[in-house]
């Protein structure tokens, strides 16, 4: 009867054990780091420069808190960040450009895309994330370059973005229409 059928469901159930918990979403990939760090480095020390590291850092984060971003990834002078809109993403950019100049005479590029990701638990993955990068390595010093998805969904945010035009991003196929950030 239904008891065996049930039975049965139950012990397939358990058979696939855990499971793991990814999902895919919508996501604006903000990718930022220390611009000309290794020459930066070289002059500084390895002192000085893990102390400019540390207080970086916590910059960082302390604005990723009061943006409601959530950081993904760290290499030793970058963040992987992750927002649920282009313009939160793209504020706290601004924010974070502002207050490494002002404190600690630090400048940053960044790169900004908005795309599907695949989320497990705090790690980002997927095409967006590549992306990103990319054009975290398309920005000069002090730039934060969006893509046209960024610019398209933040319409009407007051964000003021200026056209750089089509560019060939390292690594990622076609011609993407770049817009840096207005200070």
């Amino acid at each position: 009867g239904d008891d065996s059928t049930l039975d049965l469901i139950g012990r397939f159930l358990g058979s696939l054990g855990p499971v793991t918990r990814s999902e895919r979403a919508l996501t604006t990939v903000l990718c930022l780091g220390i611009a000309q760090s290794e020459q930066l480095a070289a002059n500084l020390g390895h002192a000085r420069w893990q102390d400019l590291l540390v207080r970086q850092r916590a910059i960082v984060r302390a604005e990723l808190a009061r943006f409601d971003g959530h950081e993904a990834a760290r290499s030793p002078d970058g963040f992987l960040v992750s927002f649920d809109g282009p313009a939160r993403a793209l504020r706290f950019a601004r924010t974070v450009r502002q207050v490494l100049r002002d404190q600690l005479r630090l400048e940053i590029h960044a790169g900004a895309h908005t795309g599907e990701c695949a989320r497990a638990g705090d790690n980002l993955s997927g095409p967006a994330v590549e992306i990103g990068l990319a054009v975290l390595l398309a920005a000069q010093a002090g730039e934060v370059l969006a893509t046209s998805a960024v610019k398209d969904l933040g319409v009407g945010s007051g964000i003021e973005l200026r056209e750089l035009g089509a560019q060939v991003l390292k690594g990622v196929p076609g011609r993407w229409e770049l817009y840096a950030l207005e200070d």
